[in-house]
Order: structure tokens, then sequence, then C-alpha cells
């Protein structure tokens, strides 16, 4: 199974236990179709039965089995959801998941100059971290840095050399 985070909990909602979701995508309906997931946080993985979805404005509210109090649900802040990826929203042709970005050879002028080891949220755009022979450095994700993506080829052009120097 290739497993992807969809989501985070937010906070607890209501007085039966169910909490509040920020989703990674944006995108909703995909939470409807959930049976189980799995909770982690800090190397800690908990595995739930789901209970019960529902959409309200553009936040799925779940609850799971054995979280019955909003004192409970309260605990599971911060947890990120993470279920098989024929779970997660759908891709339109040429979208990918940012997680998909790691392990991508990263090409200056077509010759392999590192590779994306992390994906961090920035302050103003999401960064790769990129490990190249001379250690680790932090590339915006940006049009102005970066060019084509192929997934299927595991490759990423760098429009900007000096980042990596």
């Amino acid at each position: 199974m290739d497993q992807i985070a969809i989501g985070r909990v937010r906070s607890s909602f209501g007085l039966d236990g169910s909490f509040k979701v920020q989703s990674y995508s944006g995108e909703t309906e995909h939470f409807l179709t959930l049976r189980s997931i799995e909770l982690s946080k800090e190397g800690k993985i908990r595995h739930a039965i789901v209970e019960s979805v529902r959409v309200i404005g553009n936040s799925p509210l779940v609850k799971i089995s054995g979280v019955d109090t909003p004192e409970a649900a309260k605990l599971l802040a911060g947890w990120d959801i993470t279920v098989d990826r024929t779970f997660a929203a759908a891709l339109a042709a040429g979208e990918y998941y940012q997680s998909d970005l790691v392990g991508l050879s990263v090409l200056a002028n077509g010759v392999a100059v590192g590779t994306v080891a992390s994906v961090y949220d920035g302050p103003q755009s999401v960064l790769l971290e990129v490990q190249t022979e001379n250690g680790s450095r932090l590339l915006p994700f940006m049009d102005r840095f970066v060019g084509d993506i192929d997934v299927e080829a595991r490759t990423i052009e760098l429009r900007e050399l000096w980042f990596l120097e």
C-alpha cells in the first residue's frame, strides 16, 4: 500500500468526539469515502475505524471509534491523517502531491546536481530540501527557480543553479 497524508486534525467539534480536519489538498469529497485511517504524530501511529464523516463549509468533520468526547478528540489535534493513496483526492493531468517530489533528481542543464530530500511549508512558498555533494540546500519551490517537473521520469529542472552552490 502507498500511504499519503491527506489532512491534519485541527480541533474537536461538537459533543460526540468528532474533530475538524484541515484537508491538505483543499478538497473534501474524498473524506466521505473513508472507512479507516491512520493517525500519526511524532513517530506515534494509531489506526482508527471511521464511524462518520460530514463536511461543513470546507472542513471535513470526522468521527472515529473509541473517541467519544470533545476532550478525547482535542487530544488528537496536530495528528496527521494518512490513508492509502487510492483514498486521496484525485489528481488532474500534470498534478502531483508534494510527497511525490521527495526522491526526484534535481537537474541543471540536464545534469543531475542533487536529490530532493524533503519538502517544507515555508513562509512565502514551499521549500525543497535538496541534498547535493556539498550538503543540503533549501530551494524555493517557485516558477522563477524551478522548471519542468516529471514525476514519472523522477526529475525536476532547476532554473537557477546558484541556489545549490
